[in-house]
């Protein structure tokens, strides 16, 4: 135990501050900095030093992982405090109000939900709500295919994706059902800017002519050709007239075709380069794109009612199936604070203190819902308040600016860094901020604040002059963990791809040379027992576990798996990708496939070529051929594996045909009635695919291959796929090699590397980070949906060009945005980097390819060699102008990097601790051949050896959610199901009676359930006849009993009493659902009654059960509860304790 003193006093100068603020305050808080440790200390500060009960503070943070995190570190923190307040806090911590924000708006949305026309039932399942509109987008497209505005959109995109981009991608990204998309206010809004923008785009693009027409002569015929494009000076278009504006347009096409003036000394020349330089590269490509607006208007504003009609129809069908979005949720949340004042009072009185971590990952809209019901109380408008109109003291932000990486998902860093200035308009309470690491060693901290003042730069300005809000700030990190026993660096791995001739055979690629690479960095740093820091703070040597390779995006990220299986490195990935690009799965898919598609001539190839044939060259072409020269006469196509090429084959080559034949007429007979799982079993296990890979040379790493496979075969059964469906659906993944989610599986290995993208690492640390994939600069954005979002002009449509003029496609409004958008785009890309590179404790390594237009080499390059090079590499990717006024270009993570190395290298300030390495191109090994088990059926010895290799067992996925009858019992426990202690009786009246009516005891405890239920509601019972007597006599039991006639007599009762809550199940905290059959209450206890029909009565079978229900009533009654089992066969009352 300890005092609270003792907590603040173990906290740095600025952590002690920011824990015992007492104004609204915005905590910077950087990576590593310990910002989990402050939240915990302000929440027993409010706690113990202000007398805040637990149910009065709401802190939320952005995930589930993130909120259970803070849920136990409060809750540790709370019960070492030696103070009465901490104890009670501890006590009714159950009340805590720890969530994420998606969560609590749920709380909120679920008070106001009927107003909107939604049941409080509602679910949030972005999936499902996502199949809804695909299954909308389809027949509305194909119900409305023929509109002008359709036929339009088709000139551009293909019909098979307008549906889905169209419709369902517009209503899931940008609408939400409490706060719809105003279409109709989009088009006039967007029709007024057009128009004012063609009249002071047509007036000086009339200036320049007419300033070009008016230029004295000179020599060349540069000046005569382009006045010869001006023949006269069009008139300005007039509003609303088509004809004028195509004239206006067809002149401007024509001087823009003329060629722009070259290198010119004469002044009238310059004066025109630079005239027509203004209109050809601003004024007309302007003008092109907003006449497109107006030349398509008819098609925008049809489309535009369009999506209006299916927004209606898909708000309809979220509200009937009562599945929203998180989005959905969020604005309902804010709408209904904003409008419900009664609402919003319940919320304000309630909650007394908040605090929010990971502030920048959230937006205007969650900043919203938080100043509603932080305002003052005295204040009933309608809409968010102001910062002036809160309440003091009770909003406590946490967050880091140049963490914010989540812009695709809405979050604004705008918001964020606008907050303190919001709070504290005059700077009269600057709050602390959390600037030391204490994840990092101080060398690898060093090298930091060496390399991201060049990441963010100082000079960044807008238009007026000040740092855009979009754009990050960087303040040395202080430093505090030195360990003189490992040696934090800097590594930069550069893979220069002029150094590669493709036509060199046996040379790897680039990407697949920077993965051979990092794969040969890691297995020497672990070969070589390398010192680093563990998470612990000691120095032990460097395993497999301790190392992370991060990637922008998983582009090469089945490089990376091959290269890691090939150098025997374990590693584990969320996001499985390149499964079907080595032999193992393939050659199961092969033989599969071909049992279902038997004309499939690429599966019977590499079934031929696997280890389960092994058929020879020759033999492989007769086999081949036999079904290709039928398939080019259009003839009939022979079954795989026919007899009639045996006697052209050798006898070893006829012993493999065989031997396939039988195994393929196998597969194809059980293809139909056994689970896709099961076959992939048999084939890997007792078909020898396992042994065969075991047994050869270089072949063990890929074992794990199979383990996703199977586990995509049993995710297959579950949804219940035919055979057929399963690997139509694994074809699918072979053609577009998109990542796979969701394979949460034993695979047999224990540690590994980790691999993941540089989002998913947020939160995390690892003593060595490779960074890798550092060359790419990004896909960006080349808006390639039917329509563009802006906070500014909301939805806009890209038509592409008109029928009347080709030249005018842009959407204005992107184009008008685009340049503000790629500097955003830009802003996140050098955070996603501060988030890469300070996720490492002693070691971080930065691999890439690049291209320096430089000569090969065969010799790694340097020193002072290798900087010459990267030096004007750097400035072919720099910015045109050094003020920010101008768009830069796209940087990778390698150009920021290297932009401080090289520059402070050639100023004479090297930096420690870091080196760059040219990595040359890398020779394919030859892989191990494949394996052979020609004998493996018929040999006794080999078959003996087989056997005796254990199978993999595969224990299912340990279940997160139950329905409190789904629970184990202790029998189950004990390996005895429950059912076995329920035995039918032939003697038994009631059984007989059930077996000859066919009615299964399960329903016919229902009908008791319901007719005791239909004694208190009043509400008519309706079973079998037969069934009646024997039911009535059972309810008549329980009335009359003592626990029926207390239940008969008590003010608050409830039948069917559902609940929702969270178990501890073999140690792992599950959530529990489900209804109890009776709850009341009488005096300060509550009472659960669950009725049985079970012939044998034995309490145990239902212990878990009755401890879900105790828990559940006692938190949902705020009384103790007592549990008890009514036997209706014999009126036997039992209660179940703890």
């Amino acid at each position: 135990m300890r005092t609270y003193e003792e907590l603040i006093q173990e906290l740095d100068e600025n952590q002690r501050e920011a824990a015992r603020i007492e104004t609204n305050a915005v905590i910077a808080a950087g990576a590593g900095s310990g910002k989990t440790r402050v939240l915990a200390a302000r929440y027993v500060h409010l706690v113990v030093k202000k007398g805040i009960p637990v149910d009065g503070i709401l802190a939320l943070t952005f995930t589930r992982k993130a909120a259970a995190e803070m849920y136990k570190r409060i809750y540790d923190t709370l019960r070492e405090i030696d103070d009465d307040r901490a104890r009670e806090a501890v006590d009714k911590f159950h009340l805590a109000r720890i969530a994420t924000l998606d969560s609590f708006c749920s709380s909120i949305a679920r008070n106001a939900c009927r107003s909107y026309g939604v049941t409080p039932d509602f679910r949030t399942d972005a999936d499902e709500v996502r199949d809804i509109a695909e299954e909308l987008a389809l027949p509305f497209f194909l119900e409305h295919r023929k509109s002008q505005a359709i036929r339009q959109l088709s000139k551009r995109f293909r019909m098979a994706e307008l549906p889905a981009k169209l419709f369902a991608d517009t209503m899931i990204r940008y609408s939400s059902l409490s706060h719809p998309l105003d279409f109709a206010g989009y088009y006039e809004a967007q029709k007024k800017e057009t128009e004012a923008r063609i009249v002071s785009l047509s007036k000086a693009i009339i200036e320049t002519m007419s300033a070009i027409a008016s230029l004295p002569s000179a020599k060349g015929k540069t000046l005569a050709s382009i006045k010869e494009a001006i023949p006269e000076i069009p008139e300005a278009p007039v509003t609303g007239d088509r004809e004028s504006l195509k004239a206006f347009l067809f002149a401007c096409v024509r001087l823009a075709a003329c060629k722009k003036p070259g290198a010119v000394t004469d002044p009238v020349l310059v004066e025109l380069k630079e005239l027509f330089s203004a209109f050809k590269d601003t004024l007309h490509a302007e003008f092109l794109a907003v006449a497109n607006w107006a030349l398509n208007e008819d098609c925008i504003k049809e489309t535009f009612a369009l999506l209006a009609e299916f927004q209606d129809t898909f708000n309809r069908k979220k509200r009937e199936a009562g599945i929203l979005t998180f989005t959905d949720v969020a604005r309902m949340a804010v709408d209904a604070l904003a409008n419900d004042i009664a609402l919003r009072n319940v919320w304000k009185n309630a909650i007394q203190s908040i605090m929010i971590d990971e502030f920048q990952d959230d937006n205007e809209l969650q900043r919203d819902l938080l100043f509603l019901i932080a305002e003052k109380a005295d204040r009933d408008a309608k809409s968010p308040p102001l910062p002036e109109e809160l309440e003091d003291g009770k909003l406590f932000f946490v967050g880091d600016e140049k963490q914010s990486i989540y812009r695709f998902r809405g979050a604004d860093v705008s918001v964020f860094r606008a907050l303190e200035r919001d709070l504290d308009p005059e700077r009269k309470h600057r709050a602390p901020e959390l600037g030391t690491n204490y994840r990092s060693e101080t060398a690898l901290i060093d090298i930091f604040n060496r390399v991201f003042p060049y990441v963010f730069p100082d000079g960044i300005r807008d238009e007026t002059g000040k740092r855009p809000l979009y754009e990050a700030e960087f303040l040395p990190i202080g430093a505090i963990k030195k360990n003189e026993d490992v040696s934090p660096s800097l590594d930069i791995l550069l893979v220069p791809k002029e150094n590669f001739d493709k036509e060199k055979p046996g040379v790897l690629s680039p990407e697949d040379t920077e993965a051979n690479a990092v794969a040969t960095r890691i297995r020497e740093l672990v070969d070589a027992k390398t010192p680093v820091t563990g998470k612990d703070g000691k120095t032990a040597p460097c395993t497999f576990g301790d190392i992370a390779i991060l990637f922008r995006s998983g582009t090469n990220q089945q490089s990376l798996e091959r290269q890691l299986r090939d150098g025997g490195i374990p590693y584990q990935t969320e996001n499985v990708r390149g499964l079907f690009t080595d032999a193992p799965v393939n050659d199961l898919y092969a033989l599969l496939r071909l049992a279902v598609y038997p004309a499939d001539n690429t599966a019977y190839a590499t079934l031929l070529r696997s280890p389960f044939v092994g058929i020879s060259d020759l033999g492989f072409a007769r086999a081949i051929l036999v079904r290709t020269i039928p398939a080019e006469k259009n003839l009939p196509l022979p079954p795989p594996f026919g007899e009639e090429i045996d006697p052209g084959l050798s006898a070893d080559d006829l012993d493999r045909f065989e031997r396939g034949r039988s195994l393929y007429r196998a597969i194809r007979e059980d293809a139909d009635r056994v689970s896709a799982a099961e076959l992939v079993t048999r084939l890997w296990y007792d078909e020898g695919y396992r042994y065969a890979l075991f047994a050869g040379p270089g072949l063990r790493h890929y074992a794990e291959l199979y383990d996703y496979f199977f586990e995509l075969a049993r995710q297959a059964d579950a949804d219940g796929l035919s055979l057929a469906g399963f690997l139509d659906h694994i074809a699918g993944l072979m053609e577009t090699g998109e990542k796979i989610e969701g394979l949460d599986i034993p695979v047999e290995r224990s540690g590994g590397v980790s691999l993941m993208t540089v989002h998913k690492c947020k939160g995390l640390e690892f003593p060595v980070v490779f960074l890798v994939d550092a060359g790419s600069d990004g896909n960006g954005n080349r808006n390639s949906s039917p329509v563009y979002y802006s906070t500014e002009s909301g939805i806009s449509v890209n038509t592409g060009a008109s029928d009347e003029n080709e030249s005018a496609r842009d959407n204005w409004f992107y184009e008008r945005d685009r340049d503000g958008d790629l500097r955003r785009e830009i802003a996140e890309t050098r955070r996603l980097l501060y988030v890469a590179m300070t996720r490492a404790g002693t070691r971080l390594f930065v691999s890439g390819t690049v291209s320096l237009k430089a000569d090969a080499t065969e010799t790694p390059r340097e020193g002072d060699a290798l900087m010459e090079l990267l030096a004007p590499w750097l400035e072919s990717g720099s910015a045109s102008d050094d003020d920010g006024t101008s768009v830069p270009k796209r940087q990778s993570f390698l150009r920021m990097i290297l932009s401080a190395i090289v520059s402070e290298d050639a100023a004479g300030n090297t930096i420690p601790n870091v080196t760059v390495t040219e990595i040359l191109p890398r020779t394919l090994e030859s892989r191990a051949r494949k394996a052979d088990f020609k004998d493996l059926t018929t040999d006794a010895e080999i078959a003996r050896r087989y056997d005796a290799i254990a199978k993999a067992s595969y224990p299912p996925s340990p279940k997160n959610r139950y329905t409190a009858t789904s629970l184990p019992s202790e029998e189950e426990y004990a390996g005895e199901s429950p059912q076995q202690a329920q035995p039918t009786d032939s003697a038994d009246p009631l059984d007989r009676l059930l077996a000859r009516i066919g009615t299964s005891p399960a329903d016919f405890g229902t009908y008791a359930h319901r007719a005791i239920e239909a004694s208190f509601t009043g509400f008519p019972s309706f079973m079998p006849e037969e069934l009646k007597a024997t039911v009535d006599e059972m309810t008549g039991r329980f009335l009359a009993s003592e626990l029926g006639t207390l239940a008969q007599n008590v003010t608050w009762r409830e039948s069917e009493y559902g609940f929702i809550t969270r178990y501890t199940l073999e140690g792992r905290a599950v959530t529990v659902s489900g209804q109890m059959d009776l709850v009341f209450e009488k005096g300060e206890k509550v009472y659960v009654i669950d009725y049985k029909t079970d012939r044998v009565e034995d309490p145990s079978v239902h212990a878990a059960q009755l401890g879900v229900y105790r828990k559940a009533a006692r938190e949902l009654r705020g009384k103790p509860a007592e549990t008890w089992l009514f036997y209706l066969r014999s009126g036997t009352a039992r209660r179940v304790d703890e």
